[in-house]
Parts: structure tokens; C-alpha cells; sequence
């Protein structure tokens, strides 16, 4: 509906900005549609993906770089993303990794070492921008 286009209406030029490539992975359309509307608003590059299969798909077929995977913990009837995470970082070395998730219990266990940062839904706008920021500039 109207609101979630209005919402991207508001003035961008004073959140973080980048132009790297995100590889955007959620099972909600809607979800997906909006958060990379978003995203490219900020001069992102944005692939996006509907599974986790998905995902690795284009992640195989990519020659460009992917800078960054930004992923869907909770994702039914398929990988999770810890999973795409774990295998991402295998198929495109030195990718990094933004969680998100709406689920606040105990999420799916996943190796420590590979301690992304995790984003709670909903996020406010500046929030992903900003967070995008401090995972792409961090060695």
C-alpha cells in the first residue's frame, strides 16, 4: 500500500550513502521490493534474491564483486541465513555479512566465528544505513 512508497520519499541525501553491490536476500517480496527500492535510493548496487538457494545462485554466477550479504536470518522451507552466510563466504572470500531478523526468541545456532552483525526488524531507514556503513568500512 501508499505507505512503505512514502516512506521512501523522505530525504536521503543525509543518510550514509555507498555504491558497493548488496546482495539482498529475504522471503518476502515485499520485503525485498522495498528494502532494495531503498537501498539503490542510496546509489547501492542491488541484487536480490527470494531463497537462500537463490541466493547462492547468483552468488556462482556474479562476476563482478559482491561486497556485501545482506540476509534474512529466518527463512522457511530452505537454508537460513547462517547458512547462506557460511556458504557465501566460501564461494566470494572476504564478502561481508549484515543480518536482519524480526524474531527476537532464540535464533538458529551458528558458528560464533562468524559473528556478523545482526540488525532487529523493524529498522528504522537510517539505522540499515548506517549499519551498512560500519560493516562495509570495518576491516
Amino acid at each position: 500500500g501508499e505507505p512503505a512508497e512514502s516512506a521512501i520519499q523522505t530525504p536521503l541525501q543525509w543518510m550514509p550513502s555507498g555504491n558497493e553491490t548488496i546482495l539482498l536476500v529475504d522471503d518476502q517480496a515485499a520485503v525485498l521490493t522495498i528494502a532494495a527500492k531503498f537501498l539503490e535510493h542510496l546509489g547501492y548496487r542491488v541484487l536480490q534474491a527470494g531463497s537462500g538457494d537463490v541466493a547462492l545462485d547468483i552468488l556462482q554466477r556474479e562476476n563482478k564483486t559482491i561486497d556485501l550479504l545482506l540476509t534474512d536470518v529466518i527463512m522457511p522451507g530452505g537454508l537460513n541465513g547462517y547458512e547462506v552466510a557460511r556458504r557465501a563466504t566460501l564461494i566470494k572470500p572476504g564478502i561481508k555479512v549484515l543480518y536482519v531478523s524480526g524474531y527476537v526468541g532464540d535464533l538458529p545456532d551458528h558458528d560464533s566465528e562468524n559473528e556478523a552483525p545482526l540488525l532487529y526488524k523493524p529498522y528504522k531507514e537510517e539505522e540499515l544505513a548506517q549499519k551498512l556503513r560500519d560493516v562495509l568500512e570495518n576491516p
